[in-house]
């Protein structure tokens, strides 16, 4: 963060008329943007008559070029912020998990897990019911994060539940002698999870 160390409050690098619409809060130190926000709360400002991302902007303005194949993490937690000093460069998959981590708790993994189990919901109508990403399920479902998290037992139920990943998803379709009906029996799931999974309509590769 070295870079952004001497960065000051009306910096005269940035045009006069978008500091005009930043209000520095002196408890936080976020540089809050008060004019048009995007739909998450990210600052949009025009800039030779498009719209971009406020706190991206500001970024380049005063720190430089973002890295290729990076994002802008807010570290305050405050999408409006346009503070350079509170952004930092990081992969997507980094600032998916530090968005999430306030989101998902074991018991809410293994929630998912269940519904993953289930393959009567897509991975984005899961995320949303849970108020996380796609990619946050996906690495769920791919066993990449909370691998040690099991599944909800169910009372009554005889046969484990196994969680769905596109692994398994491609071995059902790369397997047309085994009958919907087996699949079903093997993984606990209806017919029907597998028909989905076959003609594509579910965990499309």
């Amino acid at each position: 963060m070295s870079q952004t160390q001497d960065i000051q409050f009306g910096d005269d690098r940035m045009a006069e008329r978008y500091w005009a619409k930043v209000l520095a809060n002196p408890e936080t130190g976020c540089w809050e943007f008060r004019g048009g926000l995007g739909g998450s709360g990210y600052a949009r400002i025009y800039v030779d008559g498009i719209v971009v991302p406020g706190h991206r902007y500001f970024y380049q303005v005063l720190v430089g070029g973002i890295p290729d194949g990076l994002q802008l993490d807010h570290l305050c937690r405050v999408p409006k912020c346009v503070n350079p000093r509170h952004l930092e460069p990081v992969t997507s998959a980094e600032n998916t998990r530090r968005g999430n981590v306030t989101k998902l708790t074991r018991e809410r993994v293994a929630e998912i897990k269940v519904k993953l189990s289930h393959g009567q919901q897509s991975q984005a109508e899961i995320a949303n019911d849970f108020g996380v990403s796609q990619n946050a399920v996906a690495n769920i479902a791919q066993g990449k994060t909370w691998a040690d998290v099991e599944p909800i037992e169910i009372p009554g139920r005889r046969r484990p539940r196994v969680v769905l990943s596109m692994e398994v998803a491609e071995q059902i379709r790369a397997t047309p002698e085994i009958s919907g009906s087996e699949w079903a029996r093997r993984l606990g799931v209806n017919q029907q999870t597998i028909s989905k999974i076959r003609t594509g309509k579910t965990w499309k590769a």
